[in-house]
């Protein structure tokens, strides 16, 4: 199968030029946030975690001004899907569920932003 090639507008390639980097800080502090709610957490651990879900809201909202472009030819992301996992580690966030929290980055969270790292990377 070839590469996909997105058919980007000048806004929606900026918006993804963008997050390309955004995202080169963002998901190792989401891996450390994952590997912190693991064990010990530190009195900043929430504080930290509340910067992650700030950058990933942001990145959500990238996702959906460029959706259209990403599952154009094939469906790069599941919306349906991604919007299921990503309001269950909501919930977990909001309730500090620890345990939930890390299986939320873990399994929601770091495989959506790093398929937005992919894609962002070719624009």
């Amino acid at each position: 199968m070839g590469e996909i090639v997105y058919a980007w507008d000048e806004q929606q390639k900026e918006a993804m030029q963008e997050a390309a980097g955004y995202l080169s800080r963002l998901i190792p502090a989401a891996e450390g946030m994952a590997d912190e709610f693991k064990g010990e957490l530190q009195e900043d651990s929430y504080d930290m975690l509340d910067m992650v879900v700030e950058g990933l809201n942001w990145v959500i909202q990238v996702y959906n001004g460029t959706k259209d472009v990403i599952n154009d030819e094939t469906e790069q992301i599941d919306s349906k899907a991604m919007d299921q996992k990503i309001s269950k580690f909501g919930s977990a966030y909001t309730a500090h569920d620890q345990s939930g929290i890390t299986s939320g980055l873990e399994e929601a969270v770091l495989p959506f932003l790093r398929k937005m790292k992919e894609i962002a990377d070719q624009a």
